[in-house]
């Protein structure tokens, strides 16, 4: 059972990397107090706890239980099986991993120190920060994330026969994936896209074994997974198999696609956002100060603030430095009072639906890094990412829904796991080049009951195999917007770019969906975010300048930061009161909080 949330109990906490320093430790941890830092993240090696003093400094231990320990994500594997990948593709015998999540032996390992490690933890109730380390490495090395052990091949077998019925597919390598996909746009992708989708349950089960073997022994300790591109299928992608065990779950690359990750575990696991303390230009500052206010708005009540010594003096006394009293300003009104004002309040969607399709995704990873002869395996994140034609595309439909002055929920591709009758009375698909006949019989019933459909590419070219399919036609009101969907985002909106399709979208929406409660009726409602959570007949709606990309300066036009300088419009079936702290200077990057009340119901201050 998990613990009860961060969310939940009002509370909102601040974790610093790696201290207090060793020269002063009382002090220090005195100044982590002061600015709102209210524990330590560590990497935990040796058999004696390195947070064991944190107690006593009253400061919480986070530790991080990661490849320094032998856990099943290890950075110095995937290096090794890279650099071997590039000599011989096809020696299977180089890719072992050490340990492998399929070997009972090192299981038993990794579960025997996660128990460990909690036995030293548990009397302090502490957070319990992370099971790996880092798994967005997974997005340059996915290609090399998987193992050809003799234990790894009776698990696909068996996985194989409990998928399937009988045994498809043998293991294949890389480069054999790679041949076929050149021959042929049309190629038949199901043995290595099935290979590659036992990988990934492979190291989310054993992840979430570990998790729940800890909650079972530790109730009141909060486990936690950093870094969330677990490894996995084609960039490592698949949100879906984490969370079930996890009560606070960390959105890596600066929570980006936060918002995917809120729609799954949006009820049920706080988040974590990350950033560094040693920006000094200001718009650095700008930006991660607004950055955490989104996180925070999207359900981030922990954060982990990298860059310890330029907090607090680590040469001098370890008092609070400049740096660490400005990062005071930015985490105790999230600490003291907005945290608190959102406990028990649920994140109010608007019936918009987007569609995560994970067969789409695979494609278009495929697609987009394979064709042009480069070493695709060997690639840095960045690189994928900027290639990543599906999630690219998915991010600019998050924008434009928020842009359109609107809320939205992201679903699965499991639907028919899901309880989605009647849910929703839009549905947009975001590149859903690859879809299941159960989801093809979904989206046909969606719009068969008079839901709308809005898509930016040819629907089901391809099954749940990956493989290619007869033309699949559809009918009902369903809506296609092509032309500037990959290239929108907030820089162009600027710009009015991608205005007109902005405006498309707004009237689709506006035409199938009741007026907003709150409305943004100035001639800068481009970027304004409106987002309502709710509690009984009490909403709480912030409205938040959303300019989440680096767009400070666009044709040497510097950004205006402040929300104060918009006109809103509320319905006047509510009484609407501001909430917050009422100083100057606060209003460039923090939102605004208004509460709304229905005017039968006491207005309660």
């Amino acid at each position: 059972m998990k613990s009860k949330s961060f969310r939940d109990n009002g509370e909102f906490i601040a974790l610093s990397w790696y201290g207090p320093f060793k020269e002063h430790p009382k002090k220090c941890a005195e100044s982590l107090l002061e600015i709102g830092v209210t524990g330590t993240a560590l990497m935990e090696e040796g058999d004696t706890p390195r947070g064991e003093h944190l107690a006593a400094l009253g400061l919480k231990a986070a530790p991080i239980l990661d490849n320094h320990t032998g856990l099943f994500f290890v950075r110095d594997y995937l290096k090794e099986a890279a650099e071997k990948f590039l000599v011989n593709r096809n020696d299977q015998s180089n890719f072992i991993r050490k340990p492998c999540v399929n070997n009972p032996a090192d299981k038993k390992k990794a579960f025997d120190l996660i128990l460990k490690r909690g036995a030293a933890y548990k009397a302090d109730s502490l957070y319990w920060l992370s099971l790996c380390n880092e798994p967005s490495v997974a997005r340059c090395t996915a290609a090399f994330d998987f193992c050809f052990c003799d234990y790894c091949k009776e698990a696909y077998k068996k996985w194989q026969i409990d998928k399937y019925g009988k045994i498809y597919f043998a293991p294949v390598t890389t480069d054999q994936a790679r041949k076929r996909f050149l021959q042929s746009s049309d190629s038949d992708l199901s043995d290595w896209f099935s290979f590659r989708q036992f990988t990934s349950e492979s190291f989310s089960s054993a992840m979430n074994e570990a998790a729940a073997l800890m909650k079972g022994n530790f109730p009141e300790v909060k486990i936690a997974l950093t870094g969330l591109w677990p490894p996995g299928l084609f960039g490592g992608n698949d949100w879906e198999s984490f969370g079930k065990n996890f009560d606070v779950l960390e959105s890596y690359d600066e929570c980006g696609e936060i918002e995917l990750v809120r729609s799954f575990y949006g009820e049920t696991t706080d988040f974590v956002c990350s950033f560094p303390a040693s920006c000094t230009e200001e718009d650095d500052k700008k930006f991660w100060e607004y950055s955490m206010w989104h996180f925070f708005i999207h359900g981030c009540r922990a954060v982990i603030i990298d860059k310890l010594k330029h907090l607090t003096e680590t040469k001098g006394d370890g008092s609070v430095t400049p740096a660490g009293r400005e990062l005071a300003g930015w985490v105790m009104p999230m600490k003291n009072i907005y945290a608190p004002l959102l406990a028990g309040y649920k994140r109010l969607d608007d019936e918009i639906l987007i569609l995560h399709s994970f067969e789409s995704m695979s494609r278009a990873w495929i697609e987009n890094v394979l064709p042009d002869g480069e070493e695709w395996a060997a690639r840095p994140s960045v690189s994928i990412h900027e290639k990543d034609a599906y999630l690219n595309r998915e991010v600019s439909w998050y924008r434009l829904v928020e842009d359109s002055g609107r809320q939205f929920k992201v679903v699965s591709e499991k639907i028919g796991l899901d309880d989605l009758s009647g849910k929703g009375r839009v549905l947009i698909l975001p590149f859903a080049v690859a879809l299941s006949d159960n989801t093809i019989n979904w989206i046909r019933g969606f719009l068969s009951s008079g839901g709308t459909v809005i898509h930016d590419s040819p629907i089901a070219l391809y099954d749940e195999n990956l493989t290619k399919r007869v033309k699949i036609d559809f009918e009902g009101n369903i809506h296609y917007l092509s032309n500037g969907v990959m290239e929108y985002s907030r820089e162009r909106l600027r710009t009015n770019e991608v205005l007109p399709l902005l405006k498309d979208v707004r009237r689709i929406l506006d035409s199938v969906l009741p007026a907003p409660d709150v409305t943004v009726i100035s001639d800068k409602n481009e970027r304004i975010e409106i987002t309502q959570f709710v509690k009984g007949a009490e909403r709480i709606a912030v409205i938040h300048r959303n300019d989440i990309r680096r767009m400070f300066v666009v044709d040497g036009v510097k950004t205006d930061y402040s929300t104060r300088q918009i006109n809103l419009k509320f319905s006047d079936k509510y009484s609407v009161s501001e909430i917050g702290e009422k100083k100057e200077g606060l209003d460039a990057v923090k939102p605004l909080f208004y509460r709304l009340v229905k005017k039968d119901q006491l207005l309660v201050s």
